[in-house]
């Protein structure tokens, strides 16, 4: 019985890794997205 806890327990701590991971990579993607925007705002800003 504490062999499949144990299991159990270290699949749920894979997954949870996973999402994090998975959500980093989102977040910095969208920082990405945010930073070229930004840029192209600034630039277009400074050519008027």
């Amino acid at each position: 019985m504490a062999k499949f806890e144990e299991d159990s327990q270290s699949e749920s701590s894979d997954s949870a890794l996973a999402v994090l991971h998975k959500f980093t990579y989102y977040l910095a993607a969208g920082l990405k997205i945010l930073k070229t925007k930004a840029g192209q705002a600034v630039n277009n800003q400074q050519s008027v």
